[in-house]
C-alpha cells in the first residue's frame, strides 16, 4: 500500500485545484477574507459578552455558545487555509457550513429580548 506523499501543488499548475485559471484563485481569497472576517467578530462578540447574550432562556444559552464557536473554529480554519484531505471535515470546514453557523448564532444574540 501506497503512502500519500504530502506534495506542495500550486494553483498556477495545470494538475493544481484551481484548474490553472485566476478567477477562481481570487474568489477562493475573498472567501477566505470573509471567513476570517466573520470569525473575527464572533470572537469579539464571545470576548464583549463572556456571559450569556440571551439572558433567561437556558436552553438557547447553551446551544448559542457551541454553535458559534463551531462556527468561528470553520471560518478560521477555512480563512488561515486548512486543507483537510477527508471530504466530511472538508465540508464542515467549508463556508457552506461554517458561515450559516456565525450568521444564525450572531443573528439569535443580536435579536434576543434584552441584547
Amino acid at each position: 500500500m501506497k503512502l500519500d506523499t504530502m506534495k506542495p501543488v500550486h494553483r498556477d499548475e495545470p494538475g493544481g485545484p484551481a484548474g490553472g485559471g485566476t478567477g477562481h484563485v481570487a474568489m477562493d481569497g475573498i472567501a477566505r477574507a470573509i471567513s476570517l472576517g466573520l470569525a473575527a467578530v464572533v470572537v469579539a462578540f464571545v470576548l464583549v459578552h463572556p456571559v450569556s447574550p440571551v439572558p433567561g432562556e437556558r436552553l438557547l444559552d447553551r446551544a448559542l455558545a457551541p454553535v458559534m464557536l463551531l462556527g468561528a473554529l470553520g471560518g478560521v480554519a477555512y480563512g488561515l487555509g486548512f486543507r483537510p484531505r477527508r471530504p466530511l471535515l472538508a465540508t464542515l470546514v467549508g463556508p457552506f457550513v461554517s458561515w450559516p453557523l456565525m450568521l444564525s448564532a450572531l443573528a439569535f444574540a443580536a435579536l434576543a429580548p434584552g441584547a
